[in-house]
């Protein structure tokens, strides 16, 4: 049984490459264990931008009569990095196995490419495609940091069987059915244990894995406003009424008085009546009333 392990006590150079096996789609793969077993690590509590994705299907399937399997997918965001360490630590365990993974794909990229890349390592970095995530310029493709880093890992599910293959908890470790919160997630946060499936070698790229083993979830916040009781609003709302039940008996006591016999003055309602903050003169018009 593989135990998960925090970031911080992640050591990279245990880090074990089993031989590439080549799909029948024409990718390859490539298995990696921590030592003997899987690599299994517990995030921190992070936070759900964008909740889960959905929509990812095999490419592969070319046939139109072979059921392409649902996928799902989660991204983290590294939000707050700067002040929480274990977030910052996290990010630099990533960080740190990146650089881990681009230094094993050049020391075996006559398997792994079949291309020797005229022994260029930075050719061989740039096919990498990174574990962490940071938004660019679409025309520059310059970093522009406007938003944290992300990391996006895979939800199990096995759309058969209508069945999500992960332990899910609250915070307080109550399971709970994931299928019940699963479009409420945007906007939350999260814990996981997330384990490394492997190395992907397609399309002239490469990268690593991440599904999730167990998760603990927090829904988003209610984006519905509620009303704060204070008690000078409320003051101020019966000195309002007061005003306007004056200005009612004013008014009635003034059309009265004067005997109007215009019709618009007849036609005058309630509601015209109570915004009457003045009283008319005799013989004249309210202020309210239609000219």
């Amino acid at each position: 049984m593989s135990f998960p392990i925090l970031p911080k006590n992640v050591d990279v150079s245990k880090l074990k490459y089993a031989e590439v096996k080549t799909l029948a789609s024409g990718s390859k793969s490539i298995y990696v264990n921590y030592g003997t077993q899987r690599l299994r690590i517990q995030t921190p509590v992070m936070y759900m931008p964008y909740g889960i994705g959905e929509g990812f299907e095999d490419k592969s399937k070319k046939q139109l009569d072979v059921k392409k399997d649902k996928k799902y997918d989660i991204t983290l965001s590294f939000k707050g990095y700067d002040e929480n360490a274990k977030i910052q630590v996290f990010l630099d365990k990533m960080r740190e196995l990146e650089g881990e993974i681009i230094d094993k794909a050049f020391e075996n990229r006559e398997p792994w490419f079949k291309d020797d890349f005229d022994g260029n390592k930075a050719f061989v970095a740039r096919l990498f495609s990174p574990i962490i995530k940071v938004d660019k310029d679409p025309k520059t493709g310059k970093v522009v940091g406007k938003y944290p880093p992300t990391i996006r890992v895979k939800v199990p599910y096995d759309e058969a069987n209508d069945k999500f293959n992960f332990d899910s908890f609250d915070m307080e470790n109550n399971e709970i059915d994931f299928h019940n919160i699963i479009t409420k997630l945007k906007a939350g946060k999260t814990q996981l244990i997330i384990e490394l499936t492997g190395i992907w070698i397609a399309g002239g790229k490469y990268g690593c894995t991440w599904k999730i083993v167990s998760g603990k979830f927090q829904l988003s916040m209610s984006n519905k406003m509620a009303f704060i009781e204070d008690s000078d609003t409320e003051k101020v709302s019966n000195d309002e009424e007061e005003e306007d039940d004056d200005d009612v008996e004013a008014v009635t006591d003034a059309i009265d008085d004067t005997k109007l016999a215009n019709s618009d003055d007849e036609e005058t309602d309630m509601t015209s009546q109570t915004e009457v903050k003045e009283t008319p003169k005799k013989g004249g018009r309210g202020r309210n009333s239609k000219k």
